[in-house]
Order: structure tokens, then C-alpha cells, then sequence
């Protein structure tokens, strides 16, 4: 489970940033999000909700609270998207 854990993080750095350096964009993500988008590429099995909360606290993404279009509040991920190359 480490290796998904580990190529979890590597995808997440290629595309996104914990913090704002530049031109990107800031976008939030609820970690069950962040875990249907690696679902293309690691088996949903062994990783899990609690894998993808790990990963993203240690690569020092940070929670914000967040107003949906409907007026609730939900805490999301900030994550500043990378710009392509």
C-alpha cells in the first residue's frame, strides 16, 4: 500500500501545489474527490479515504472551509493547480 501511497503523491505534485507560487489556480477538493481521481490509476482496494487524508497532510495541503453553490459549507483541500506544460 506504501507504493500507491507514494505514486499518489507523486501525481498529486505534478499537478497541483500546496502552496501559491505563481500564476495558479486555486481550487478545492474533498478528499473523497482526491480519491475517485486516482481511482484511474490504483485499484480502489488498497487505498482508501484515510490513505488519500495522509497523503495529502503530509505533503502539506491545507483545509479550508468552503461555500458550495447552494450556501452550505463543507472543508475542502486547497489546491493550487499547476499550469501545464
Amino acid at each position: 500500500m506504501n507504493d500507491y501511497k507514494e505514486i499518489l503523491k507523486t501525481l498529486l505534485l505534478r499537478y497541483y501545489s500546496p502552496q501559491f507560487a505563481g500564476s495558479e489556480a486555486k481550487a478545492y477538493h474533498t478528499t473523497s474527490q482526491v480519491l475517485a481521481m486516482a481511482q484511474g490509476v490504483i485499484p480502489n482496494e488498497p487505498i482508501d479515504q484515510h490513505d488519500v487524508y495522509d497523503v495529502l497532510q503530509e505533503l502539506g495541503f491545507t483545509i479550508e472551509l468552503v461555500q458550495t453553490p447552494d450556501d452550505s459549507l463543507i472543508y475542502c483541500w486547497c489546491m493550487y493547480k499547476k499550469a501545464l506544460p
